[in-house]
């Protein structure tokens, strides 16, 4: 096996607050310190891309999009579909055949696609002949909402096809995606926390709080209505704090707009992206994760890492996280829920919880993250699958 591998990663955003791309950097510093050359590829420079730049970190922005049907939400998006669909189809053409030149130029052995939902990496290794790799993070239609071009189908065929290989975050979006038992196709957990992190002296125990993005596939809208609910039924509320943000000024004012029209405003604070959100872990008697599917639940694990409740929604990634918690430590590790009822059920009943009952939990749900879900643990999972396929 050659001492250096020279791996080309493409990435679908240059945000520095997804998910993706914080699992990325966290599995981009350790590889790199086991002799993976890395060449990062963006839809444009800002963000990670500055931020790479800096490090040192070979990076190229190309011009690409998402490789799923434009949305349609408004008259506008109709009349606009075709044109926009073409855009698409013509930006990522281009895109793959520069990719494919830079993967000679670089001497690239594989291909590594951040996300399921970019299809240019694929492509080039194709043109080239090298192996690619999907990191598939996400549900993509259940989750975002994404149509893929061409079909789902016909992207669950790309993935099974000779010299392409999947990383699976979850066995539940393998099993999505038809992919369990395939030799290609391996399970790798997101490395979210180092493991050694030190937790914090004291608990507030004054808030339940939200983190992440404001959009419809995070459940947010759900959420007040639970707690609106819940404020009805308990006269010593206590307050909820929403620690996110969104590009779309239109979720923002319909999130604000549910917030008046429920009379909540009083109690729910919405913080915007923040940077001590382990202290507002540290600090929240619990946190609230609502997603209906989450293909991971990386709030979760950050969560857990702080010695803090989880309330999350008994589904996708979020109960297989719990799942893996129970067989583990033999006990559960949050508080799951099927519906908005039980969740004001779980809201009224954990702010009257016994201390000693939630210091269990959050007991055995750090013991389980801190085995599972390492830094360490995922990037030595993604090199050794790196060896597995230039082996062949």
């Amino acid at each position: 096996m050659k001492e250096t591998i020279r791996v080309i990663y493409v990435l679908n955003a240059t945000t520095m607050f997804g998910g993706a791309n914080k699992s990325f950097l966290a599995m981009l510093e350790l590889l790199s310190q086991k002799g993976v050359e890395a060449l990062v590829v963006t839809p444009d420079t800002d963000g990670i891309y500055k931020h790479l730049r800096d490090r040192g970190i070979s990076t190229l922005a190309l011009n690409y999009r998402v490789a799923a049907f434009p949305p349609i939400r408004s008259f506008a998006d109709c009349v606009l579909w075709v044109p926009r669909l073409c855009g698409r189809l013509l930006s990522n053409h281009f895109a793959a055949r520069r990719l494919a030149q830079v993967c000679k130029e670089f001497r690239a052995d594989l291909v590594h696609t951040n996300v399921s939902v970019i299809n240019i990496g694929f492509n080039a290794a194709h043109y080239v002949g090298i192996p690619h790799l999907w990191h598939v993070r996400e549900y993509g239609d259940l989750d975002f909402g994404y149509h893929y071009i061409w079909s789902k189908r016909q992207q669950i065929e790309r993935y099974r096809q000779c010299n392409s290989y999947t990383v699976c975050i979850t066995k539940n979006i393998q099993s999505y995606n038809k992919l369990s038992g395939n030799e290609s196709s391996k399970v790798i957990y997101n490395g979210v926390i180092s493991g050694d992190e030190k937790l914090p002296d004291s608990r507030k125990n004054n808030y339940f709080l939200f983190v992440g993005r404001l959009e419809q596939a995070k459940g947010i809208i759900e959420l007040l209505n639970a707690y609106s609910e819940y404020t009805k039924q308990v006269s010593e509320h206590l307050p909820l704090y929403i620690a996110g943000d969104t590009d779309s000024e239109q979720y923002k004012h319909l999130v604000v707009s549910t917030i008046e029209s429920l009379g909540v405003q009083n109690d729910v604070k919405i913080l915007g992206m923040c940077d001590n959100v382990n202290q507002l872990y540290a600090e929240a008697l619990a946190v609230i994760v609502p997603s209906a599917h989450e293909g991971f639940g990386r709030v979760v694990v950050e969560a857990m890492n702080m010695g803090c409740p989880v309330i999350g929604r008994d589904s996708a990634g979020i109960r297989e996280q719990f799942e893996n918690g129970r067989v583990l430590t033999g006990g559960e590790i949050g508080f799951g829920y099927s519906n908005n009822k039980q969740l004001v059920n779980l809201l009224i009943n954990i702010s009257t919880q016994k201390e000693q009952h939630l210091e269990d939990i959050t007991s055995r749900a750090l013991n389980a993250v801190r085995k599972l879900y390492t830094m360490k643990a995922n990037a030595d999972s993604v090199f050794q699958f790196y060896q597995s396929i230039l082996n062949k």
